[in-house]
């Protein structure tokens, strides 16, 4: 298996059968790619590195394995109610999941034109909503990194490590607008099509719709 990828829970490796296999590592491997991480990012920055980026990793690396455990079991919970091709159809295994290979949004953003970066936005935002019909909700927004067109030219969510099941965190979100903090947004380049995220998210991502879609799916299972 070639390596093809890497984040703060997952080595990804290619099956070379349209598949990638995507590998937790030991928790001193990962507090030490999450202290590397934080180190450069500060560098970056010009923020400076002192002493507490290593507590402040530590508590990163915690806080991250607990939330991938947390949001596997939930979604291998609720994996007979849907359609998994959402989340590139897992098969989840002892130490990670295999999951579909697909190209991530980042990548077909820098080759793109307009009218197809607003279909694949209003892709995200519809596979957005439909998270919340089955009571859950990603927590990060970095959808050039986390999200991909599948076969089908479908957007999926490739990246579930990190999920609230709260509704009143996803409301916290929503009147935050904390899609506008995070570095997927903050990285990409100005012009049309980052308006066009500003203008569909604030309008399709509203209180009122988070209220009439939390959880609809999962009812009508269980009723």
């Amino acid at each position: 298996m070639n390596k093809i990828a890497k984040g703060w829970q997952y080595q990804v490796y290619d099956l070379e059968n349209g598949r990638v296999r995507k590998k937790t590592y030991p928790a001193i491997i990962q507090y030490w790619y999450i202290l590397r991480t934080n180190y450069f990012y500060s560098l970056k920055t010009k923020s400076g590195f002192n002493w507490d980026v290593f507590v402040k990793s530590w508590r990163n690396m915690q806080r991250s394995r607990a939330m991938e455990k947390t949001s596997n079991d939930y979604i291998k919970s609720i994996l007979f109610l849907f359609d998994s091709a959402i989340l590139g159809n897992p098969l989840f295994l002892s130490n990670g999941y295999e999951q579909d290979r697909a190209t991530v949004l980042d990548n077909i953003f820098k080759g793109c034109s307009f009218s197809e970066g607003k279909r694949i936005l209003d892709g995200y935002v519809a596979l957005i909503q439909i998270t919340w019909t089955y009571g859950f909700a990603d927590t990060v927004f970095n959808f050039t990194v986390n999200n991909s067109l599948n076969s089908q030219s479908n957007v999926i969510q490739i990246d579930f490590g990190e999920l609230t099941f709260n509704k009143s965190d996803v409301g916290s979100d929503i009147v935050n607008k904390s899609w506008l903090k995070n570095a997927s947004y903050n990285l990409f380049p100005p012009g049309e099509l980052k308006d066009y995220f500003c203008e569909i998210m604030n309008r399709e991502l509203t209180l009122e719709r988070l209220d009439r879609l939390w959880g609809i799916k999962l009812n009508c299972q269980y009723n």
